[in-house]
This record gives C-alpha cells, sequence and structure tokens, in this order.
C-alpha cells in the first residue's frame, strides 16, 4: 500500500467517525498502556539514517511496551516525533493514534495528525481533526488559524470568516487571521478592504508576510507602481511565512535529515531565530560529518552574527570536505579579505580557480581583483569567461562595460550594456548607464525610450530616478 493510501486508512480509524468516539473506546476497553504497546509501529527501513535515531526509536520501542504509563506516553511521543519530523509519515500517525488513546484530552496530537493530512491535500479529514482539537484547545490559536486556511480552501468562506474572528477577539492584531480575512475579501470582490488589510498586514511584518498577495491586489487595482515598488522588496519571494506553532515546531527537533535540517536552520535564521538556526545547522554537521554544504551553510550562519573566525573555521572544513565548491571558497575568501589579509585571500582565490575552474562567482571575483590593479585586458578576459558560463545573467557585461568606458571605448561599453540587458532585460545598472548615455549623446529618442524602462523599473533608487529625469530636462529642455 503506498503511503498516501496508509494515512487514509489511518484516518478511518481516528476522525471518519469522529476522534472522540474512537478515544473513548479505546480507553474504556483496552486501557492506555496496552493502546501504547499497540501503537508502536513496525520500525521501517533505517540503514542508512544515523545511528544516534536508530537507538533513540529502539529505546522508545522498548520503552512504550515495558514502562509506567507516564514513561509509555513519554516514549511514544518521543517515537512520534521522530517518525513525522523525519518523513516516516504513516508511522507517525500510527504513534499518534496511541497518543490520542493515552491522553483523549490533549489536543496537540488531533493537530499533529491534521497537519499531515492537509500536507497530502486531504483537507476534509484534517478539518475534522482540526475541530476535534479547537474544542479541546479553544485558546491555541494556530489550530482554528489552520482550521480556517483549510475552509478557505475547501469554498467555506463562511465558516472560516468566523474562525479567523474568533482569532481576532482573543488577538486583535493576528496578523494571520488578517491575512485569511483578506483573502476572503478579495475572494467576495472587496479589493479596497482586502489592501487595506493587506497593507497592515505587511508594514506590521516587515513584507515578510501577505506581501505577494498585496502585490496581485495592486495589479487588479491598476496600482501599477505601488505593485512595482512592493515587487522590489528583497524578501518578497520569501512569500507565506508560517504561522508559529510550537505543537509542530518543537517536534523538528527530532529531526536526523541532513537536508532538511538546513532547510529549518535556514528558515529559523530567516525568521530572526539564530540559536535556532545554530542548532539545527550544528546537528547537521554532527550527525553529517562529511556533508560540504552543512559546514557552508554553518560558515555563512556565523559570518551574520559577525563571528568570523568560527565563519572561517567552518568555510576551510566545507572546502576540505569537497574541494570544488565555489560557494565555500568564496565565503573563505571574503573573510580573509573582510580581516585585511589580501594576500591570502588571493592566494586562496588562485588555488580556487584550479579547483573550481567552471565557478562564474569565481571569475567574476578574480575579474575584479585585475581590475582593481589595473590589469583591464585580464580583467575583461575573466567577465569574458563568466559570461560564457553564465549567459543569462548580466552583471559580468557590465563590468566589462564599466572598464571599456573608462578607457573611453564608448561604443563598446554601450555594445556590452546592451547585452547585459539581452541577458537580463530588467537590470537595474544597465538600464540607467544606457539611459544617461543616450542623453548626455543628445539622442532623444533613444533616451526617452530608455527613461520609460527606469520608470518601469522599481529596483532602480528614487534619488537615481530623479537624478536622470533632472538630466533629460537639462539636456532636451522638457521632462521624458
Amino acid at each position: 500500500m503506498s503511503a498516501k493510501g496508509t494515512l487514509v486508512v489511518a484516518a478511518v480509524a481516528i476522525a471518519a467517525a469522529g476522534a472522540g468516539a474512537y478515544v473513548v473506546k479505546h480507553s474504556r476497553d483496552r486501557g492506555a498502556e496496552q493502546a501504547i504497546a499497540q501503537a508502536v509501529p513496525q520500525r521501517p527501513n533505517l540503514a542508512s539514517w544515523p545511528q544516534e535515531m536508530v537507538r533513540l526509536v529502539s529505546t522508545c520501542e522498548d520503552i512504550c511496551r515495558g514502562g509506567t504509563k507516564a514513561e509509555r506516553v513519554e516514549a511514544l511521543t518521543k517515537l512520534a516525533d521522530l517518525y513525522h519530523a523525519n518523513g516516516f509519515l504513516p508511522e507517525a500517525i500510527q504513534a499518534y493514534r496511541g497518543l490520542i488513546a493515552a491522553e483523549p484530552d490533549n489536543a496537540r496530537w488531533l493537530h499533529r495528525v491534521a497537519s499531515i493530512y492537509d500536507s497530502y491535500g486531504n483537507l476534509e479529514e484534517a478539518v475534522k481533526l482540526w475541530r476535534a482539537a479547537s474544542d479541546k484547545a479553544p485558546d491555541y490559536l494556530p489550530v482554528r488559524i489552520h482550521l480556517a486556511d483549510a475552509l478557505v480552501k475547501l469554498r467555506q468562506p463562511a465558516e472560516a470568516q468566523t474562525q479567523y474572528e474568533s482569532v481576532l477577539k482573543n488577538d486583535d492584531a493576528n496578523a494571520y487571521a488578517q491575512l485569511g480575512l483578506a483573502r476572503i475579501d478579495l475572494e467576495n470582490g472587496r479589493k479596497n478592504e482586502a489592501r487595506e488589510r493587506l497593507e497592515r498586514i505587511t508594514q506590521s511584518k516587515n513584507n515578510l508576510l501577505g506581501a505577494d498577495l498585496l502585490v496581485a491586489v495592486y495589479d487588479q487595482l491598476g496600482m501599477t507602481r505601488e505593485a512595482d515598488q512592493m515587487r522590489s522588496q528583497t524578501r518578497l519571494a520569501a512569500g507565506y511565512t508560517n504561522i508559529p506553532d510550537p505543537w509542530i515546531d518543537d517536534m523538528y527537533d527530532a529531526c536526523f535529515d541532513p537536508y532538511r535540517l538546513l532547510l529549518l536552520g535556514s528558515a529559523a535564521d530567516f525568521a530572526g531565530k539564530p540559536d535556532k538556526a545554530r542548532e539545527y545547522l550544528e546537528k547537521a554537521v554532527r550527525i553529517a560529518p562529511n556533508y560540504a554544504m552543512a559546514e557552508f551553510q554553518l560558515a555563512t550562519h556565523y559570518d551574520r552574527s559577525g563571528n568570523l573566525t568560527t565563519a572561517l573555521e567552518h568555510a576551510k572544513k566545507s572546502i576540505a570536505l569537497a574541494q570544488d565548491f565555489s560557494d565555500g571558497w568564496l565565503e573563505m575568501i571574503s573573510l580573509y579579505r573582510r580581516t585585511g589579509d589580501d594576500v591570502t585571500a588571493d592566494r586562496l582565490l588562485t588555488e580556487a580557480l584550479s579547483r573550481a575552474p567552471n565557478s562564474p562567482a569565481l571569475h567574476m571575483e578574480h575579474g575584479r581583483r585585475l581590475a582593481k590593479a589595473g590589469n583591464v585586458a585580464d580583467a575583461i578576459e575573466q567577465f569574458r569567461i563568466a559570461t560564457k558560463l553564465r549567459p543569462e545573467e548580466a552583471e559580468a557585461h557590465v563590468e566589462i562595460a564599466k572598464l571599456f568606458l573608462a578607457s573611453d571605448r564608448v561604443s563598446e561599453g554601450v555594445a556590452e550594456l546592451e547585452a547585459a540587458l539581452r541577458a537580463e532585460p530588467g537590470y537595474p545598472l544597465a538600464i540607467s548607464a544606457l539611459t544617461l548615455h543616450w542623453i548626455m549623446s543628445g539622442d532623444q529618442v533613444k533616451a526617452s525610450a530608455m527613461f520609460k524602462k527606469v520608470e518601469h523599473q522599481p529596483r532602480i533608487p528614487e534619488n537615481e530616478r530623479a537624478r536622470l529625469a533632472q538630466a533629460f530636462r537639462d539636456r532636451f529642455g522638457q521632462s521624458p
């Protein structure tokens, strides 16, 4: 049977007839201890997993079958955490069934199972469980928000709105409930109401929540400039940030998947939880000591926190594990430069290029060093290599253009800027530079055409936009 099929079978036991009936039956007829023992899943193949995890699974299994009730509940909780956090979802559901039997008033287990069904798109079963969990723990707001989100997806907006509003009665500033109401406003054609809610949300959450939806609303309302400005925000791509949910989040402390730990570390860093991020990343390094990416990510974490010495230690380890790992080389080179040791940085750059000759980023770094030293011809050669290795990017073309223009090779510089825009049509530096060139050259037709690109590129700063507009007026005697 497939994993999804197993989940559906498990759902029948927990949700189809109501979680409460299942709990009462097991609690009365078999007793909590027997239910826990029977809830221990058949162990999946863990041959490729860390021995630390295997030992924990084995210990929990033994206690579930032979400890006191309290010990069994604790062990089954750890076992459920281990299976859920590491992607063994049918096994996790079976463990949660035992916990539901042993602790019928604990809504956490219903919530955990609901989150699994939700991840598989089984919203009907998830809603049943979230309703039951909400009844048992009405003050735990993440359950209500997840329930409301699922109801929206099931096209039950009236009940979803009731749930969101019940959250706001307890927490009137809850941005996640406000986001849900904004979605309902939008579905019902209340675009301005949605816009007002979303503007408040994005402002309160520094554009980390609701920004993507606000862009869509601005587009629908014809507010092009506002939409473009919002798109230019550096963190817009992050999209929807999951609601903080300790009942789910705490489970990931049991994760032993190195790749998943890196994702968790990145998410924690993004959410402003550096200590938690470091905990995940250090665990990834501990259980996967030959994983170069884990060492590199830990290096960048310490770099962001200002601990350059420790960052350098991990960058060196990443290179020792994978000598062609260009990101690790670049991090190490950057760290030496920022500590003032350019001699070592230059030596490492030479070695890095010998180890990873197909890295465009390393050739860009080498080109900049050569240009700084006044070696224009060799710098251009390095940037040319970068354009061939990464033809879809504009940056190397712009670097070449700078060198040509500084050497009074104007036509060649302009050609490179145009090549930059063919590679990346919206590249801000190329747009600004070409606009200024055509203004100074007195070509009003081309300058006007380029200035339209300036107006539609929100990543061009407002002061630069104003400077170009003034240059246009000075040169041609009229506004662009």
